[in-house]
């Protein structure tokens, strides 16, 4: 018993001494190279959370609100945090004992002669000593894959606010648009009413009265297009909702206001914040353990195991001390020959981490380009909405000087048609613009990786 003692306290020790070879962490830099600011100006200053809020609309946030919790492919991607939770918990069941028990009662007999009845029990246990730290390597990989499972889960999360604000702006541009459709509607009946009274007093020909019926059917039909436009928009947000996608949402009246162009940070700092690249980076971390697990595999497996019985041909005597027997001791397996599986693995393994460097780089490089195409988009859009500002209110003006010289009959009834469009045209393109702007800004929200809501002190 003492012998045995000292040879279990020596496996023990000799698993202590050997300390597994997984790195702590990854240099970013190794992975992809980065320049030290964007290249569109940005505000170095550091990313802040609660977005959404700032779009000050309090429908929005409530909607916002609502999909993160009805909204069916985020509980899709909360069950892979369950499974990734599991998955860790049985790797970790591997750095543990392991016991069972048996309890068995055998009926025998023979044709002929007495055969006495037989009553077993077995209590073992076993403890695979992790020496190599392949073990804990594992419980390693399965912890960045938990990681990663998270973040990607956050950064649904963030995803899921950006397109709940984008159909949101859509479906308050989509009603907008119905309004001046409307309008334009009204103004050509009216001038299609004038035209009736002068072709009555002989100031106009038929034509005249044909040319306005056909601009107000034209435009009817525009204004039946933008209301079925403006019902789907709302049935896109109700489906991103997670709600039965009819068109009975509220939406607000006016697009909100545009907040001011965030702070974007440096571009190393991304790597960091974003939740889909660290989600990343922890995916690689996981490799690079699996490598090793793959490694370890080659080498000596040291366990302890025991066992404690009896055997009786009595029930009743089974637990008596004399019937019992017990046995503890090491083991050691070694694996001679496997037809060279365990160096595929190995190489699958390397593979694998290699495919995994490269999707980060990629990812890293993709959010990158988010980030630099929404700060351009965001700078482009500002400077558009000048433009046709300007481009409205001239052509608003210009149609009102219109009617006046059409009352006098210096214009045909062809310019001012043709005027009164281009008002309405620009009015649709700047409430347009409005809304691509804030789309903007919300890609740029997104792209930065900060936290749609503010984050509770």
């Amino acid at each position: 018993m003492i012998k045995a003692l000292h040879r279990i306290a020596a496996v023990l020790l000799l698993s202590g001494c050997v300390a597994p070879q997984v790195p702590d962490g990854l240099e970013r830099s190794e992975l992809v190279q980065l320049p030290g600011s964007w290249d569109h100006a940005a505000l170095p200053d550091e990313v802040v959370d609660g977005w959404i809020e700032r779009f000050d609309d309090v429908r929005l946030t409530e909607l916002v609100e609502q999909a993160q919790v009805n909204n069916p492919n985020l509980k899709t991607a909360f069950t892979n945090i369950l499974r990734a939770d599991a998955l860790l918990r049985q790797a970790t069941a591997g750095l543990r004992p392991s016991a069972n028990a048996q309890l068995s009662y055998d009926w025998s007999g023979r044709f002929e002669g007495d055969t006495p009845d037989t009553s077993q029990f077995f209590l073992t246990f076993s403890y695979l000593l992790d020496v190599w730290g392949g073990t804990q390597a594992s419980v390693d990989a399965a912890s960045a894959d938990f990681e990663s499972v998270w973040l990607n889960y956050k950064f649904a999360q963030l995803s899921l606010a950006a397109a709940v604000a984008k159909a949101y702006f859509l479906a308050v541009e989509s009603e907008l648009q119905v309004e001046i459709n409307k309008a334009n509607v009204d103004s050509l009946i009216q001038i299609s009413e004038i035209v009736e009274l002068q072709f009555r007093e002989g100031a106009v020909t038929q034509q005249d009265v044909n040319l306005a019926m056909s601009d107000v059917a034209s435009a009817e039909s525009r204004l039946i297009t933008s209301e079925q436009t403006a019902r789907n928009a709302r049935r896109i947000l109700n489906l991103i909702l997670g709600a039965y996608p009819n068109d009975d949402v509220v939406v607000g009246t006016a697009l909100p206001s545009r907040p001011s162009i965030p702070a974007a940070g440096v571009p190393a700092a991304l790597l960091e914040r974003r939740p889909d690249l660290v989600a990343a980076e922890q995916t690689v971390a996981a490799t690079f353990s699996r490598v090793y697990v793959a490694k370890v595999a080659r080498f000596p497996r040291v366990s302890l195991s025991g066992n404690l019985g009896g055997i009786s041909t009595d029930l009743d005597q089974l637990f008596q001390s004399e019937r019992l027997s017990w046995s503890v001791g090491p083991s050691i397996g070694v694996p001679l020959y496997q037809g060279g599986a365990l160096s595929a693995q190995v190489d699958a393994a390397a593979a694998s981490q290699q495919a995994a460097i490269a999707s980060y780089a990629s990812q890293a490089l993709d959010a990158m380009s988010e980030v630099e195409i929404a700060l351009d988009a965001n700078k482009t859009l500002a400077a558009q909405q000048e433009r046709i500002e300007v481009s409205y209110e001239t052509a608003r003006n210009a149609n009102r000087l219109a009617q006046l010289r059409y009352e006098n009959g210096d214009i045909s009834l062809v310019d001012l048609i043709e005027i009164q469009r281009r008002e309405f045209s620009r009015r649709s393109e700047l409430v347009t613009n409005l809304r691509r702007q804030l789309d903007a800004r919300i890609d740029l929200f997104l792209a930065l990786g900060g936290d749609w809501q503010s984050q509770s002190p």
